[in-house]
């Protein structure tokens, strides 16, 4: 009975470690594999008042060798696109980074806190929201109540951060506040909070809300999320009494 024990424990101990150094080499591969932020992913997604809602990629380049935020190059784009849209010069900002990474996105999440922690409080602030797709069960339990559930939930948790975004676009501060939604890449978790934004304040549907997102950066959102975005539509055409087609 002790041998049992004590090959019990030991067989625990390799499976933990093992557990541990695979956790530890995942975050080390994350910090290394952030992308840059790409002018081309760089969109504006509504005007509230004086302020602005725009989608792009991880806001950091490379100076020197180090991965910095990229605030001066964020800049650059705001004041273009805003200036193609109504010919308005735009100086200065109150920057929000709402950030849609994930836990193993750690490190970037980290630096992003740093540089406004590091910078005037004036300068802006950092938010983080998780959008881990509703239907990441589905396919274990594609037809049950249970995930059916799970989608309404989700869908439900969505909207509140899609009007908690709506919400911080209509302050009214001493200068234009900036909203800028991200994720690693700019399409697949951005496209989500993007396309149901459309959906919801935009009064786009379903195939105008994707079509947006392919003209903005190439393409949709992808598998899971894009699975997210047909279920938010539904939610919203229940919610808000759209016609039968608008989730076609």
């Amino acid at each position: 009975m002790k041998k049992l024990n004590r090959i019990f424990k030991i067989i625990c101990w390799s499976v933990l470690t093992t557990s541990l150094i695979l956790l530890l080499a995942f975050f080390a591969f994350q910090k290394k594999s952030t992308k840059e932020l790409s002018a081309s992913r760089v969109a504006l997604i509504d005007v509230v008042g004086e302020n602005y809602i725009f989608r792009g990629n991880n806001p950091f380049v490379v100076k020197n060798g180090e991965k910095v935020f990229a605030y001066d190059e964020l800049k650059s784009h705001f004041q273009n696109i805003v200036y193609q849209k109504n010919h308005k010069q735009l100086q200065d900002y109150y920057l929000i980074d709402i950030s849609l990474l994930d836990l193993d996105e750690y490190y970037t999440i980290k630096k992003e806190k740093k540089f406004f922690a590091d910078n005037s409080k004036s300068l802006g602030e950092v938010m983080n929201i998780s959008t881990i797709s509703p239907n990441l069960l589905a396919g274990l339990l594609p037809n049950s109540g249970i995930t059916k559930n799970i989608a309404a939930r989700y869908s439900s948790e969505l909207e509140k951060n899609l009007q908690k975004i709506r919400e911080l676009a209509s302050q009214k501060k001493d200068k234009p506040v900036i909203i800028y939604i991200h994720c690693d890449g700019g399409r697949d978790r951005t496209g989500l909070i993007a396309a149901g934004y459309r959906m919801l304040f935009s009064d786009m549907t379903l195939s105008q809300a994707k079509s947006q997102n392919i003209l903005e950066v190439g393409r949709s959102s992808e598998a899971l999320y894009d699975a997210a975005i047909n279920s938010y539509c539904l939610h919203v055409q229940k919610d808000l009494g759209k016609p039968d087609d608008y989730c076609n």
